[in-house]
């Protein structure tokens, strides 16, 4: 026994000692940098020996050093002395990371720190520079002086080959007094608890595999999941870029006049187009975080993923500035310049792609635009619950396979209106959906819009503009040349269940604009209300008659919940067989939520309807009229060339299966008048007859009888269904 206790004394201090020496590790090896060869600029820059801890270089032309290691300890100092505004770019060619524990002084230039073998910068660190890019992806020598030159625009970063994931760039602490930008490239970046940076240029943390970037903006960054960047202190610029394969903002806190937090594969610009690519992998998180924008107009926060969740966490915006929170699979904004150069944002006009893995998820969220501007929650699938508030001049909120926002513009002097909308093309799916939970907020003192598959709301929806709030629940819908709805194509998944309060009351009423319609307008193919749906048009509004049809309710099934004696809400039901088919509404001339001129009845695989039998069925008279009138139809249907049959009597039968105001046994009453009409079925009858005639008389115990020869989508008999 004493022997195990010796043997455990022993251990215990041999693991005393090596985490002693783990921490001892972490001081450089060597204090100041070490080893330089100037690879690029010798001649034009001198480098002091380092006497009492300060090292001095002196830089009179663009350059390159190789070091065998670059840290600076507590206490010491490397000064770059710049003769204009010029660049240095430092390599590590050694194995150590660099430690920036002491001050690095590099005002009136950029100073390059490029360690494959990873940066970090501690507590005590104080760094000055115009511009600083601490990197664990390295450039060549050649690209990075035809930009520091001026010969090119772009400056390319990329990993070693050898290395799955570059090294980390991590901040514990420090100082930064930074006239411009400030840039952390690396395989990962952190920046710890209680780290606090505010600069007055611009804060790039970019994680990746390679990244390219100009002087003023990011070109491309191309990232795997594991290329994490995590913020845990606060940043301040004029502008805010976070990038990675996964981002984490975990009691941060971001300020400036824009910011884009971006958890992607692939971000990419181009002259005409940007292009974002992800997968719900790049998992974009904001947990307990504020971000405050406040600046110019024009600018924006943009938070984009393949994924995102935010809880606790608010967005605070002033000065008419946008929110866009994206998750899609993919984003490509296409775009012409401007009179002015500047590009749009690169969600206006965008083409997003997304599916219902892309989820957006806002718990406890508060996102605030003091001064009314547009609000854009876009993905797969909104979810917005807790007691989350969303206030904004415009607020859009969309959940599709394909979506987008615009905004107008003026031609001469390129400067976007407040006037935003989705696009032309909307799509979604099952699974695309928008849920606002119980005790969530919306309000809009502009306009508002909710697109998606099917919408759920439990909520308060507070909308003040002029034409107040729409509503979509749709397969897919196209406005037509004049911006007016051409068309939608609406199934039975396309739903919006209201538990909650939907109000518009055009407070913030235009008395230049006059819509002919509803300020509340719902659609989809089943409406189910059970909580409050109320409209009042403004005093000031041009009708006689302020209350009748404020709100228009428009299901292609069924509407129920409603007080139909209530005269301020329009009620339109077409009661369609949504089990077996789909439908395609046609809206014709001015109006939005009005009656659309045209339904089709599409079977599940999208087959048209016959629209003479359309017709018959929707007009008067009794069923053996319409029995009649539909046989001569089929009638006039023999009588087409033989390729144009099968699908008018096809569409013939999809229109009786898809007539809500049938009963079963009358539907197969009208189904069997259009079968035993129908010469094309007459004669494959006959043709069978007779082959089963000549099959009974040939060998006994013969059974290969050929079917009966029916288009597709028919059976024999009167029981025809379609599934």
């Amino acid at each position: 026994m004493k022997l195990q206790r010796k043997i455990k004394r022993n251990i215990k201090r041999a693991l005393t000692g090596a985490a002693l020496a783990a921490m001892l590790i972490t001081a450089p090896a060597f204090a100041l940098p070490q080893t330089p060869n100037v690879i690029v600029g010798n001649g034009q820059i001198t480098i002091g020996d380092g006497a009492g801890g300060i090292l001095n270089i002196g830089v009179n032309a663009n350059g390159v050093i190789d070091w065998n290691s670059f840290s600076i300890a507590s206490g010491e100092t490397v000064n770059f002395n710049f003769a204009n505004q010029l660049t240095v770019l430092n390599r590590v060619t050694g194995t150590e990371m660099s430690q920036l524990l002491g001050t690095l002084n590099g005002t009136g230039g950029s100073v390059f720190l490029v360690n494959p073998n990873g940066v970090l910068v501690g507590a005590g660190a104080t760094i000055n520079a115009s511009n600083l890019v601490l990197s664990t992806l390295d450039v060549s020598n050649d690209k990075f002086m035809k930009w520091a030159n001026g010969e090119v625009d772009t400056v390319s970063f990329a990993k070693r080959e050898q290395d799955a994931i570059a090294k980390s760039v991590t901040v514990e602490g420090g100082a930064f007094s930074i006239e411009k930008n400030l840039d952390l490239i690396g395989g990962s970046v952190s920046i710890a608890p209680g780290v606090s940076i505010a600069i007055d240029g611009e804060v790039y943390l970019l994680a990746g595999d390679k990244v390219d970037r100009a002087s003023d903006q990011v070109l491309s960054v191309t990232s795997q999941i594991d290329n994490r960047v995590t913020v845990q202190g606060n940043l301040k610029g004029e502008g805010v870029w976070v990038q990675g394969g996964t981002v984490s903002l975990d009691n941060a806190e971001i300020a400036g006049e824009w910011t884009d937090l971006i958890a992607a594969k692939q971000y990419t610009v181009g002259d005409t187009t940007d292009r974002i690519s992800a997968t719900s992998d790049n998992k974009l998180s904001v947990t307990n975080s504020q971000i405050t924008i406040d600046g110019d107009a024009n600018e924006s926060a943009m938070l984009i993923g393949g994924q995102i969740v935010m809880t606790g966490s608010d967005i605070s915006i002033d000065e008419g500035h946008h929110v866009g929170i994206i998750a899609a699979n993919q984003i490509q904004s296409n775009y012409a310049s401007e009179s002015t150069g500047e590009p749009p944002p690169y969600f206006r006009g965008a083409d997003i792609t997304a599916d219902s893995t892309n989820t957006i998820t806002l718990n406890e969220v508060s996102i605030t635009s003091v001064q009314d501007g547009p609000v854009f929650i876009l993905g797969g699938k909104v979810d917005i619950t807790g007691t989350s508030a969303i206030k904004g001049g415009e607020v859009l909120i969309g959940a599709g396979s394909k979506l987008g926002v615009e905004a107008d513009s003026d031609d001469d002097t390129g400067q976007y209106w407040d006037e935003y909308y989705f696009t032309d093309y909307f799509k979604s799916g099952l699974g695309n959906t928008v849920n606002l939970g119980q005790g969530t907020t919306l309000v809009a003192n502009g306009e508002a819009a909710i697109y998606a598959n099917a919408v759920t709301n439990a909520g308060t929806i507070n909308v003040h503009g002029h034409y107040g709030i729409n509503i979509r629940a749709v397969d897919e819908r196209i406005f037509n040349e004049e911006g007016n709805i051409g068309y939608q194509i609406s199934s039975k998944n396309n739903k919006v269940i209201n538990t909650g309060t939907i109000f518009a009351d055009q407070a913030n009423f235009d008395s230049g604009a006059d819509p002919e319609y509803g300020i509340i307008g719902i659609a989809a193919s089943i409406i189910d209300n059970t909580g409050t749906i109320e409209a009042r048009r403004h005093q000031d509004a041009p009708w006689t008659d302020k209350t009748t049809g404020a709100a228009e309710l428009l299901a292609v099934g069924t509407v129920t919940g409603v007080d139909r004696t209530d005269e301020s809400i329009k009620v339109a039901e077409l009661n369609r067989d949504l089990d077996n088919y789909k439908y395609k509404l046609v809206w014709q001339g001015e109006g939005d939520m009005e009656a659309p001129g045209i339904v089709e009845t599409l079977s599940l695989n999208g087959g048209a309807t016959n629209p003479a039998i359309d017709d018959i069925l929707n007009g008067s008279g009794s069923l053996a009229d319409k029995q009649q009138q539909i046989i001569a139809v089929v009638h006039t249907i023999n009588g087409l060339p033989a390729d144009e049959q099968p699908a008018a009597v096809v569409g013939a039968l999809h229109s009786i299966l898809g007539q809500g105001s049938l009963s079963q046994s009358e539907k197969e009453s009208l189904l069997s008048s259009v079968v035993n009409s129908y010469e094309g079925t007459a004669a494959g009858r006959t043709e069978a007859n007779n082959q089963t005639t000549i099959n009974q008389a040939s060998t006994a115990g013969d059974t290969n009888n050929p079917a009966p020869a029916f288009t597709d989508g028919e059976s024999e008999g009167s029981n025809v269904v379609f599934q």
